[in-house]
């Protein structure tokens, strides 16, 4: 006979997964965010580019120094960008395709964009994928046992 114990156990197994699930989809929504910043930097610093090109072509200059301070800022955040990316892809359970960038599922073995053959390098995570059942096989015909 199951006692309350194993139902409190399980109980206790069951909160603490949802509570990881939980603190997995917040980090996930924080990281994107943290992607759209990102990418409005990006594109401030790609307008900049083109009003300094824009005035050095108007004045008969070549952009010089400048030019390359910007260059070297996107640069910086596009790393950025790709390190955010990638944790998003790991705490989503997803790969990115070496050829064309679309993330596919961590266990695909062709990517769902361009069909490339993917490196699937994923293991299962520990009990994260697991369905935890709240009342086990033994609890339950004990019940009906007793019902009998």
């Amino acid at each position: 006979m199951a006692n309350w114990n194993d139902i409190l156990g399980i109980a206790k197994q069951a909160a603490e997964t949802a509570g990881k699930k939980t603190g997995e989809v917040v980090e996930a929504s924080k990281l994107r965010l943290q992607t759209v910043s990102l990418n409005s930097e990006i594109t401030k610093t790609y307008e900049k580019i083109g009003e300094l090109v824009y005035r050095s072509a108007k004045m008969s200059q070549t952009p010089g120094e400048e030019l390359d301070k910007f260059i070297n800022e996107i640069d910086v955040l596009v790393n950025e960008l790709n390190e955010v990316e990638s944790k998003i892809s790991q705490i989503k359970n997803m790969q990115k395709c070496p050829n064309c960038g679309e993330y596919c599922d961590a266990y695909a073995k062709y990517c769902s964009r361009c069909g490339m053959v993917m490196n699937s390098t994923a293991k299962e995570k520990n009990n994260q994928n697991q369905i935890i059942d709240v009342f086990p096989q033994n609890v339950y015909d004990e019940k009906q046992n007793n019902m009998d």
